[in-house]
């Protein structure tokens, strides 16, 4: 049974509404002993209700069952940026040097 407040996740797409499984949503009311749940789902960008919908247990898993992060770098790594580096250093050393030969 869940309870009030609690955070959820969808089981399964509720295409009517746009929901996707693994969509997270929050239990605004309980009815009766758990019998059904209204479940509000938002929007994370703009903050708006996207559905507020009376759904079964069935339907719901709890947050911390469901959890599973992916995480893919777009930061360049180390050794990439450390190459631009000292192919900048080495452009920037050879212009000076270039510069010092013509001005003496």
């Amino acid at each position: 049974m869940f309870k009030e407040l609690e955070t959820i996740v969808l089981k399964h797409d509720i295409a009517a509404y746009g929901l996707k499984e693994g969509t997270v949503g929050a239990i605004v009311d309980v009815h009766g002993e758990g019998e059904a749940y209204e479940v509000e789902f938002i929007d994370t960008t703009s903050g708006r209700t996207i559905a507020l919908l009376t759904l079964t247990a069935e339907d719901l898993k709890p947050l911390e069952s469901s959890v599973t992060i992916t995480w893919e770098s777009t930061l360049p790594l180390w050794s990439e940026i450390e190459s631009e580096y000292v192919h900048i250093k080495s452009k920037s050393k050879a212009k000076t040097e270039e510069y010092n030969y013509q001005s003496i």
